[in-house]
């Protein structure tokens, strides 16, 4: 009898752990929807957005004609033409696409933490995941980044799979993801050169120091991760020659223009060493994931510190720094972050997994720390407009604007986020820089005013006033977050 008491106790136990556990799943869950969802169409959509609102409208031939000129894969631009043609143009169906990923990724999260630790450290990387501002602002933008990261997790988590049981079913679903992943952004190859070092420095490392070294038992099959790398290269085969087009575009034209003039050489250098740096330590502290736990240190009387996770989390935090002081305005803050966005969940599991290795007053001082950091960052993102105000700027000009002339410089984003929420009927032009401005000056004949709209993501944001300067006189200016609105006296030169 007091064994089948004890039986139904330990049952009892049990059973309420696991309630405990769903519970707070879910609670985690909920909470991490709701931050992404709050506010979703809050802000107007910025000048990257509009580009997705102008391609996802295309017919599919000019798609692929306008994305060969471009940097990215075709995959995120044709569901969200799907999408739209579902549901419309609205801010929040352009942005729902995002906000879906970037709510999938949560649980995506959890369940490979837990493949890695247990599931204390998968709860509280979940946790991490759900409150991080970087993974909240690209839920809520128009852009691949989240669908790049939901299939960058499922990848990583059955690439975990793969290494403990290298059977069909793992290969099938890790090949599906990395595929996916491939024509979501052009990142995918960096992901993919830091997956196949990790594989094959840690099959290096139990064919020199045997299986007791890892954490858990591994199978590497190398012939199937083969086939998994020639599956993969096969699939991008059909995009390879669009591929080459976009590294030429890519290196000839994003790194000189958005890098080079963004920051400046020496910006550049420093953004770019600590990129290379934050790679480097997040390859190594991912492959510590292989290998057992370290001894306890000596010098700090703490349990299994993983040095490895712990320089690339204060790199990573300083890489975060470093972006923000370079930020224009609020919204740049974590701008060039999307370029190691597939570090951000890497930075939550480690800390995850180490901040649980501490005695339990250092656990507790940390977590109170980063909680109080974090709330404080999002009540600051809700508060403020970060993203440009095109909708503002619109709504001024359709109030202000009679026969008038609106310019607007070479790049097309711009004219898209502004009509994007213009209704008036007037002559806009837009600016080359190639192009003599004689005609221009011609056409401004018989009108009274013209509108200069200029975004902050102007790479030479004096060029045009300088022209005009010359010939008419600023007779008013409007300034909006990222958006400046230049009224000149075209109907008298000076």
């Amino acid at each position: 009898m007091k064994e089948y008491f004890k039986v139904v106790t330990l049952k009892t136990r049990w059973f309420n752990r696991k309630s405990s556990f769903v519970f707070i799943f879910i609670i985690i869950f909920l909470l991490g929807v709701f931050l992404r969802f709050h506010e979703l169409e809050e802000e107007s959509l910025w000048v990257d957005e509009a580009f997705t609102y102008h391609y996802v409208n295309l017919g599919w031939k000019e798609l692929v004609q306008i994305l060969s000129d471009d940097v990215h894969p075709i995959l995120f631009y044709a569901l969200g033409h799907w999408w739209v043609e579902a549901f419309g143009n609205s801010e929040v169906s352009l942005r729902f696409l995002p906000f879906l990923f970037g709510s999938l990724s949560i649980v995506v999260m959890f369940f490979l933490v837990h493949e890695l630790y247990d599931w204390k450290r998968a709860l509280l990387g979940m946790l991490f995941f759900s409150l991080s501002y970087t993974m909240i602002l690209y839920s809520q933008e128009a852009k691949m980044y989240m669908q790049f990261l939901f299939f960058f997790l499922v990848g990583l988590w059955f690439l975990i799979r793969f290494v403990k049981n290298p059977s069909g079913g793992n290969l099938v679903v890790l090949t599906a993801a990395h595929v996916l992943l491939l024509y979501t952004h052009f990142l995918s190859f960096v992901v993919v050169l830091l997956e196949v070092l990790v594989y094959y420095g840690a099959y290096l490392q139990q064919k020199n120091r045997g299986v007791e070294e890892f954490p858990f038992k591994a199978r590497f099959d190398l012939s199937r991760f083969g086939l998994f790398l020639i599956i993969l290269t096969a699939s991008y085969i059909p995009w390879m020659r669009v591929f080459v087009g976009q590294v030429q575009y890519l290196l000839t034209f994003v790194l000189k223009e958005k890098f080079l003039l963004k920051f400046g050489f020496d910006g550049f250098y420093y953004f770019f060493a600590g990129a290379v740096i934050t790679f480097i330590l997040g390859l190594w502290a991912l492959y510590t994931i292989f290998c057992s736990e370290n001894k306890p240190s000596q010098l700090l009387k703490l349990p299994n510190i993983n040095i490895p996770s712990w320089l690339f989390i204060l790199s990573f935090v300083l890489f975060l720094i470093f972006n923000w002081k370079n930020a224009d305005y609020y919204f740049g803050n974590v701008t060039y972050i999307r370029y190691l966005i597939f570090f951000v969940p890497l930075l939550h599991i480690f800390l995850a997994a180490q901040m649980m290795k501490l005695p339990r007053k250092w656990f507790v001082a940390l977590f109170v720390v980063y909680i109080v950091v974090t709330s404080s960052i999002l009540v600051e993102y809700y508060r403020v407009d970060g993203k440009e105000q095109w909708r503002e700027a619109a709504a001024y000009m359709q109030d202000t604007v009679g026969d008038d002339v609106l310019l607007f410089h070479t790049s097309g984003h711009t004219w898209w986020a502004f009509n994007y929420y213009f209704n008036g009927n007037v002559t806009q032009v837009r600016l080359k820089y190639d192009e003599p401005l004689d005609s221009l000056y011609d056409g401004l004949r018989g009108k009274e005013y013209a509108y200069l709209i200029l975004s902050h993501n102007f790479r030479q944001p004096t060029f045009f006033n300088e022209l005009l300067d010359q010939q008419y006189e600023v007779v008013d200016k409007k300034e909006f977050i990222g958006v400046t609105i230049y009224k000149y006296n075209v109907g008298q030169d000076k």
